[in-house]
């Protein structure tokens, strides 16, 4: 539970990332984050937008088959400067298991960066998540979220967008609660992101 917003990475060489998950980190687990804002660029031996690991999350593993758990986290408007990486989730070795995230607004600068600036990656699985290039399988959808940003990277998904009440439900219970602290079943069904749009009508938005 934890907002990664408005910063400027700048990596030395192939390693970057807002959160970089290296080496011995297979087994994480990064749930009800929002990545917003950041500028992640590589200004080191590759160069400006050379060949870097970058993006919202950046994972590396010494362990090809290491998996790391991305769950209930929302990347938006994120920069990257790196080649081969997205603005939104990276993964150059090792296996993302991605649910209920939603990519949007991510991208390259000046026309660097990769052809799907949201997630770049050759062994994730992506399930019940929005980005502009997903296809509809898995529960996952292309089409836009259409935030309702009540401040600065508070990024909720609206009711007439993809996110409201799409995200996958299985194991929640009436405690659980989103980023802001605002209850997260709505009935049987959650949204897609760190976010949980309030129900319709009058709401109180917790911050």
């Amino acid at each position: 539970f934890s907002r990664f917003c408005g910063n400027t990475c700048i990596c030395d060489g192939s390693a970057g990332g807002v959160v970089a998950l290296r080496g011995a980190a297979k087994g994480s687990r990064v749930e009800h984050c929002v990545f917003a804002g950041n500028l992640d660029m590589n200004n080191g031996s590759n160069g400006p937008g050379g060949d870097s690991v970058t993006g919202g999350i950046a994972i590396s593993l010494e362990d090809a088959a290491g998996t790391v758990d991305v769950v209930n986290n929302t990347f938006a408007y994120n920069v990257s400067a790196g080649k081969t990486a997205a603005a939104g989730l990276t993964v150059k070795k090792g296996v993302a298991n991605v649910r209920n995230c939603v990519f949007w607004g991510n991208r390259g600068i000046a026309g660097e960066g990769s052809a799907n600036a949201e997630i770049s990656s050759v062994n994730t699985t992506v399930k019940n998540c929005c980005w502009p290039e997903a296809a509809r399988e898995d529960g996952n959808t292309p089409d836009d979220p259409k935030f309702r940003t009540v401040k600065r990277y508070r990024h909720y998904p609206s009711p007439t967008g993809s996110c409201y009440e799409t995200g996958d439900a299985t194991g929640w219970t009436d405690a659980d609660v989103d980023l802001a602290g605002n209850p997260r079943l709505r009935g049987e069904k959650v949204d897609i992101g760190c976010y949980q749009s309030p129900n319709g009508g009058l709401a109180i938005i917790l911050w």
